[in-house]
This record gives structure tokens, C-alpha cells and sequence, in this order.
């Protein structure tokens, strides 16, 4: 895949998980994405550029929402915007007790071991 010139944005967001990350070495520094919206479970190539953060590390499996974008050159369409959709839990640590560390977040007790 060539440098990405974006033709135009289709209208309407989707929501996928990564399926392969940018690092690879498999895509030429281009990760995929497989949609979650339909049956057939299509999958896009996204690259750093895609992304709305650039600063962010995709992993495989995290889910994401995303635009589709056709590149002007070859009329294919990837993903861009990629937005991840992490969810963050803020906790404090209640007790550490030998190997076992016990959180608390949302009124809920969370028991961690190493």
C-alpha cells in the first residue's frame, strides 16, 4: 500500500477490532482492522496516519471505531480516524498482602496475584 492521499470520507462511523497492528512486519507497517458492524467481518488497513491519536499504540484485539476513507490512487478503501474505545478503570489499592494486591473501583473488590 502506497502512501495514503485520501480521496474522500464516506459518511457514518464503524466500530472493529484490530486484527493486526502496525509494527508487523507481515503489512509493510500497516495494521488491519475487521469491522464488527456487519456479518462478513471486513477487514481495512489502517496506518499510523489513520490514527486520530497519533501518539497511540493500537493493540491486537482492542476495539476501535473508525471512518472508512477511499485512496485516490487506487480507489481502495481503508480506515481512517481510528479512534480506540478503551475503557479505563480508576482504583485505589485497598491492601497488599504478601503477592496478592486488592484494588477497589466502582464499590467493587478486585484481588490481583503475581
Amino acid at each position: 500500500m502506497e502512501p495514503v492521499a485520501v480521496q474522500e470520507l464516506l459518511p457514518g462511523m464503524l466500530d472493529g477490532k484490530v486484527v493486526d497492528t502496525c509494527t508487523s512486519q507481515q503489512h509493510d507497517h500497516f495494521g488491519l482492522i475487521q469491522t464488527i458492524n456487519d456479518e462478513n467481518g471486513t477487514s481495512y488497513k489502517y496506518g499510523v496516519a489513520s490514527l486520530v491519536d497519533k501518539q497511540e499504540v493500537l493493540q491486537k484485539g482492542d476495539s476501535v471505531r473508525f471512518q472508512l476513507a477511499t485512496v485516490r490512487s487506487t480507489g481502495k478503501r481503508i480506515a481512517a480516524n481510528v479512534a480506540s474505545l478503551r475503557r479505563f478503570l480508576h482504583a485505589r489499592v485497598d491492601s497488599i498482602k504478601g503477592q496478592v494486591l486488592t484494588l477497589i473501583a466502582d464499590s467493587a473488590k478486585y484481588n490481583c496475584k503475581n
